[in-house]
């Protein structure tokens, strides 16, 4: 521990203050399903769905969408891609 300086005042240390639960912990609870509950819905349609639909429904960013499509599958979902002259289209066709 360092000697003190002539003609200083020792700090106080703060007890410390149980904070408030920030407003996230308290927020309202998600939906039942949520966003990758609609993907999987917009993915078993028979028109399937492009990667423009999944961001545009969703609010992600196109490689967590991308994302969400590789976890489906590695849950066990069969996730087909067809291209059409729009793009890719991605559709559900057997889950395991």
């Amino acid at each position: 521990m360092k000697p003190s300086r002539p003609g200083r005042k020792p700090v106080k240390k703060a007890a410390a203050k149980a904070l408030p639960p920030s407003p996230a912990a308290t927020s309202v609870p998600k939906e039942p399903g949520g966003k990758q509950a609609k993907v999987i819905q917009m993915l078993n349609r028979k028109s399937g769905a492009s990667l423009d639909q999944i961001v545009e429904a969703t609010g992600w960013l196109a490689h967590s969408a991308r994302a969400v499509l590789s976890g489906l599958r590695k849950k066990g979902y069969k996730v087909d891609r067809a291209t059409t002259p729009k793009g890719s289209v991605y559709r559900i066709t057997k889950a395991d």
